[in-house]
């Protein structure tokens, strides 16, 4: 029998989207977040959960994160595209591995908007 899929709470998550926009929490909330869902997942593999289901999982839950993250930086309403790329990208995100995304912005994206996602790269990058 297989172990249970952990997840990320679904409180925590609706806590951070009723956040307001630009109301992004210290980041000393979302790392024992992560830490605690990392713990879960590596638990969950030693009871016997496929690595398939491990590596898909943590790219879902970080999807979920990012996107939650992206939305409260205020550019969820702009042109700018939030890509996954490599592993991430393929849904496939191992234990330990960077979280690699690229961000797209049009030719004559508002500068206003550019200084959002300059926010959400420092946020990101802490």
């Amino acid at each position: 029998m297989s172990a249970a899929i952990p997840a990320i709470p679904p409180a925590a998550l609706d806590a951070l989207r009723q956040r307001a926009i630009g109301d992004l929490p210290p980041i000393a909330e979302i790392r024992p977040l992560l830490q605690s869902f990392h713990a879960e997942m590596r638990e969950a593999f030693f009871r016997g959960l496929p690595a398939a289901d491990v590596v898909h999982t943590r790219a879902q839950a970080i999807d979920t994160l990012m996107g939650a993250l992206w939305t409260l930086c205020g550019l969820a309403d702009t042109e700018a595209t939030l890509l996954a790329v490599g592993g991430y990208g393929r849904g496939e995100l191992h234990p330990y591995s960077d979280v690699d995304i690229s961000i797209l912005v049009p030719a004559g994206f508002p500068e206003s908007a550019r200084s959002q996602v300059e926010g959400f790269i420092r946020y990101y990058g802490t």
